[in-house]
C-alpha cells in the first residue's frame, strides 16, 4: 500500500519548474510595469533663474543732498571762445548749495606747489560731492563724486584749465573755466568718477591758459535781471558787436559751485536799446557775472 501513496518524481520536478517559471513571469511583469511608471513620472525639478537676486540700479534722483537744488532743464556746456554757448533755456535757475565733503586721507590745506601750472593755480581741498552735477550742464543728481577746490592765486584771468589726478589708482581728469583772479572753485571730476572718504587724490599734470584784458563789469554796458531774463543795456554812443557775458553758480562758502562756466549772447546792441535773452542757469542771488565784453577792432 505505501508504495501506491508515494508521488512519482517526474511530478515533482514538473511542479517545480512550473512554480519557478510562474515566478519568474511576475516578476519580469512587475519589472516591467516599474520601467513604465519611472518613465513616464514628471520632472518636479525646477530650473534656477539666471540673475534672480540682481536688484535694480539706484534711481539717480536718491542721491542724497544738502541744501536740495530746483530741476533744471537746459542742455549746456561749459562756455568756450572756439565754440560759444548761448543760453536760451527757459528752465529754473539752479541754487547752487550741495555741501562737498572733505576728504579723509587726502591733504586739507595743501601749499601751492611748482608742480600745479608753476604756482598759479592750487590745489586747496579734495573730496567727494553729491547733488547736482553741473559739469555738463543736464544738472543730474549724483553721488560722491570726487571734486578739487581749484584758486587761481595770479592777478589774472583764468580762461580754461584741465587738471589730471590720480583717484585710488584711477586717472580723475577736472576741467575748469572762467574763474577770476583770486577766486576759488570746487570742481567736479569731468566723467563722474566716485572717490571716498579715505580717497587719495595725487598731482599728475595740469594745462592752463589765462587772460589779462578781461572785466566784469563795465560803465558801458548795464545788465539787469528779472528771474533768468537778462536785460542789456549799451550806454554809449556806439553800436556794440557780439556782446555777450560769463556766469557762473555760487556755492553757500562763498566759492563757486562748477568748474563750468555759462554764456550768454546778447549780439548787437544799439545805443540806448534794451536787449532781452533767456538765462536758464541765472539766478541774482546764486550767480556771479564774472566776464562781460564785445568785439573790438
Amino acid at each position: 500500500m505505501n508504495s501506491h501513496n508515494r508521488i512519482p518524481r517526474g511530478r515533482i520536478l514538473l511542479v517545480v519548474i512550473v512554480a519557478l517559471l510562474a515566478v519568474a513571469v511576475c516578476a519580469g511583469f512587475l519589472f516591467l510595469r516599474v520601467g513604465q511608471e519611472e518613465t513616464g513620472a514628471p520632472d518636479t525639478s525646477q530650473p534656477q533663474t539666471v540673475g534672480s537676486s540682481q536688484t535694480a540700479p539706484e534711481n539717480s534722483t536718491d542721491a542724497e543732498q544738502t541744501d536740495p537744488l530746483p530741476p533744471s532743464n537746459p542742455q549746456t556746456e561749459p562756455a568756450s571762445e572756439d565754440e560759444p554757448v548761448t543760453e536760451d533755456s527757459t528752465g529754473e535757475p539752479s541754487a547752487g548749495n550741495q555741501k562737498p565733503q572733505a576728504g579723509g586721507n587726502s591733504q586739507d590745506t595743501p601749499e601751492p606747489t611748482e608742480e600745479i601750472a608753476s604756482g598759479d593755480l592750487s590745489c586747496d581741498q579734495f573730496g567727494i560731492f553729491s547733488g547736482q552735477f553741473l559739469e555738463d550742464g543736464r544738472d543730474e543728481l549724483v553721488e560722491n563724486v570726487a571734486v578739487v577746490l581749484v584758486t587761481n592765486r595770479t592777478d589774472r584771468f583764468l580762461d580754461f584749465a584741465t587738471l589730471t589726478f590720480d583717484i585710488d589708482g584711477q586717472t580723475a581728469t577736472f576741467i575748469l573755466s572762467g574763474l577770476p583772479a583770486g577766486r576759488s572753485a570746487w570742481v567736479m571730476e569731468a566723467t563722474r568718477m566716485t572717490a571716498t572718504n579715505s580717497s587719495v587724490f595725487t598731482y599728475l599734470n595740469c594745462v592752463d591758459a589765462f587772460r589779462d584784458d578781461v572785466t566784469a563789469s563795465t560803465d558801458k554796458v548795464t545788465i539787469t535781471s528779472d528771474g533768468n531774463m537778462l536785460t542789456a543795456v549799451n550806454n554809449t554812443s556806439e553800436t556794440l558787436e557780439g556782446v555777450f557775458i560769463y556766469y557762473r553758480t555760487l556755492h553757500t562758502d562763498g566759492n563757486f559751485l562748477g568748474g563750468i562756466t555759462y554764456r550768454v549772447d546778447f549780439g548787437t546792441l544799439e545805443p540806448g536799446t534794451p536787449v532781452e535773452t533767456l538765462a536758464g542757469h541765472f539766478n541774482k542771488d546764486t550767480t556771479e557775472i564774472v566776464r562781460i565784453g564785445w568785439q573790438t577792432d
